[in-house]
């Protein structure tokens, strides 16, 4: 049975083969960084991020690694995100998905102290999700999970899957 990420695989590769633009030189990378970005959520999972998140990240790390026009930016796009504090800002790549970054504190968090700033960032990345990260509820509503940590250190609920 081909799941939900295969299928996404299949789309992104048949859209990269018949890309007339495409060069050349970086199809065998860009069919590399497809499998790299789908093993990426194959970890996430394994540490419980929940399955609809994951589903948002690929679709958007195969459509970054679509629209890449350098062997840096397909790299960029098919890596874990590596956000930047540098003198009270955050610097965002554009080759990086808000989503993943979440999922990233979301795995960090439970077992390590955030700094003030990372709070504030990984509270900014889930408020503003624009995927929305709805979660139905038991009446059949869509509802936000909005943070309900006790501790700067608990993941936000809704994200894992444990």
């Amino acid at each position: 049975m081909i799941s939900n990420w295969d299928f996404s695989l299949v789309l992104a590769i048949s859209e990269l083969l018949v890309d007339p633009q495409q060069p050349s030189s970086l199809l065998d990378i860009k069919l590399h960084a497809f499998q790299k970005a789908k093993d990426l959520m194959l970890q996430y999972e394994k540490r419980g991020i929940r399955r609809d998140l994951l589903d948002v990240i690929l679709d958007k790390k195969l459509k970054l690694i679509l629209k890449a026009e350098t062997a840096n930016e397909v790299k960029r796009a098919s890596e874990p995100p590596k956000p930047v504090y540098n003198y009270g800002t955050w610097r965002e790549d554009p080759f990086s998905v808000p989503e993943e970054e979440l999922a990233m504190w979301a795995i960090i968090s439970p077992n390590n102290m955030l700094i003030q700033p990372a709070q504030e960032r990984y509270m900014d990345l889930f408020s503003t999700s624009p995927s929305g990260l709805r979660i139905m509820n038991e009446g059949g509503y869509l509802e936000w999970h909005l943070p309900m940590c006790a501790r700067p250190s608990l993941p936000l609920r809704g994200l894992r899957s444990w």
